[in-house]
């Protein structure tokens, strides 16, 4: 059913009589097109081999060097459209993270407090402790603003269940 595989080895001569030529089998040069198959007798006495000057070998290389130098050139051309495109995904997640995760300056809380502990400490400079009324409304008011903060912006919303 499969093929059987052989445990033979083969050596390969190479003979190249005319050092300016490159042989070429017909059936290297026309590999994509099978011919009908003979006994191995008739196949080896009647396979021509085309023999190809120095002019047409260049010409040959010519062609494939061409091809070639397209062909990199279009990967090239993709890959650096498809780096374009990972950039610009990159950058537009990193903004999206920094605008989630961004510190943000807000407006100064509890002035009035802050500025009346101010006044106290420049007017009791050898006796601050007379400010500590002053410095309990800064307190507080700081304080609440933090735990109403927190309920605005920090805490998890509520999970419907059913």
């Amino acid at each position: 059913m499969g093929a059987s595989q052989s445990s033979e080895t083969r050596s390969v001569t190479l003979k190249n009589e005319n050092p300016n030529e490159i042989a070429i089998s017909q059936s290297v040069l026309c590999s994509s097109v099978p011919e009908p198959e003979e006994d191995a007798n008739e196949q080896s006495s009647t396979k021509k081999k085309r023999v190809y000057s120095e002019e047409e070998t260049a010409n040959l290389t010519a062609k494939l060097d061409k091809e070639y130098a397209a062909w990199i050139t279009d990967v090239e051309r993709k890959n650096e459209s498809v780096t374009k495109q990972l950039r610009d995904e990159l950058v537009q997640k990193a903004d999206a993270l920094y605008e989630r995760f961004a510190y943000v300056e807000g407006k100064p809380i509890c002035e009035e407090a802050k500025k009346a502990v101010l006044e106290c400490y420049e007017s009791n400079v050898t006796t601050p402790l007379n400010c500590s009324e002053e410095v309990k409304y800064f307190t507080n008011c700081v304080k609440n603003y933090q735990i109403n903060y927190d309920k605005r912006q920090h805490l998890p919303k509520p999970v419907k269940t059913k």
